[in-house]
């Protein structure tokens, strides 16, 4: 896997987290299957994903950005 970002969406007054994991040619590996309350839910539900903020390659953005996309790493 190449890496996980995290963003948040916002409907009326309302803010959804959601994850992400990535494999290095871009496609999805996994995703959150429902929008989160908030950046501490979203990133327990990712370590019960397999998530390791000490081990992977993580990133926070909006959730029109693609972070892991962009920041490829060469294979």
């Amino acid at each position: 896997m190449h890496c996980w970002e995290f963003f948040h969406s916002v409907r009326g007054r309302k803010i959804e987290w959601h994850w992400r994991a990535l494999n290095k040619d871009g496609t999805v590996y996994g995703e959150s299957r429902a929008p989160l309350k908030s950046s501490v839910e979203a990133f327990e539900d990712a370590a019960r994903h397999g998530f390791d903020k000490e081990l992977h390659e993580w990133y926070v953005s909006h959730g029109s950005e693609k972070p892991c996309v962009q920041n490829k790493r060469s294979a």
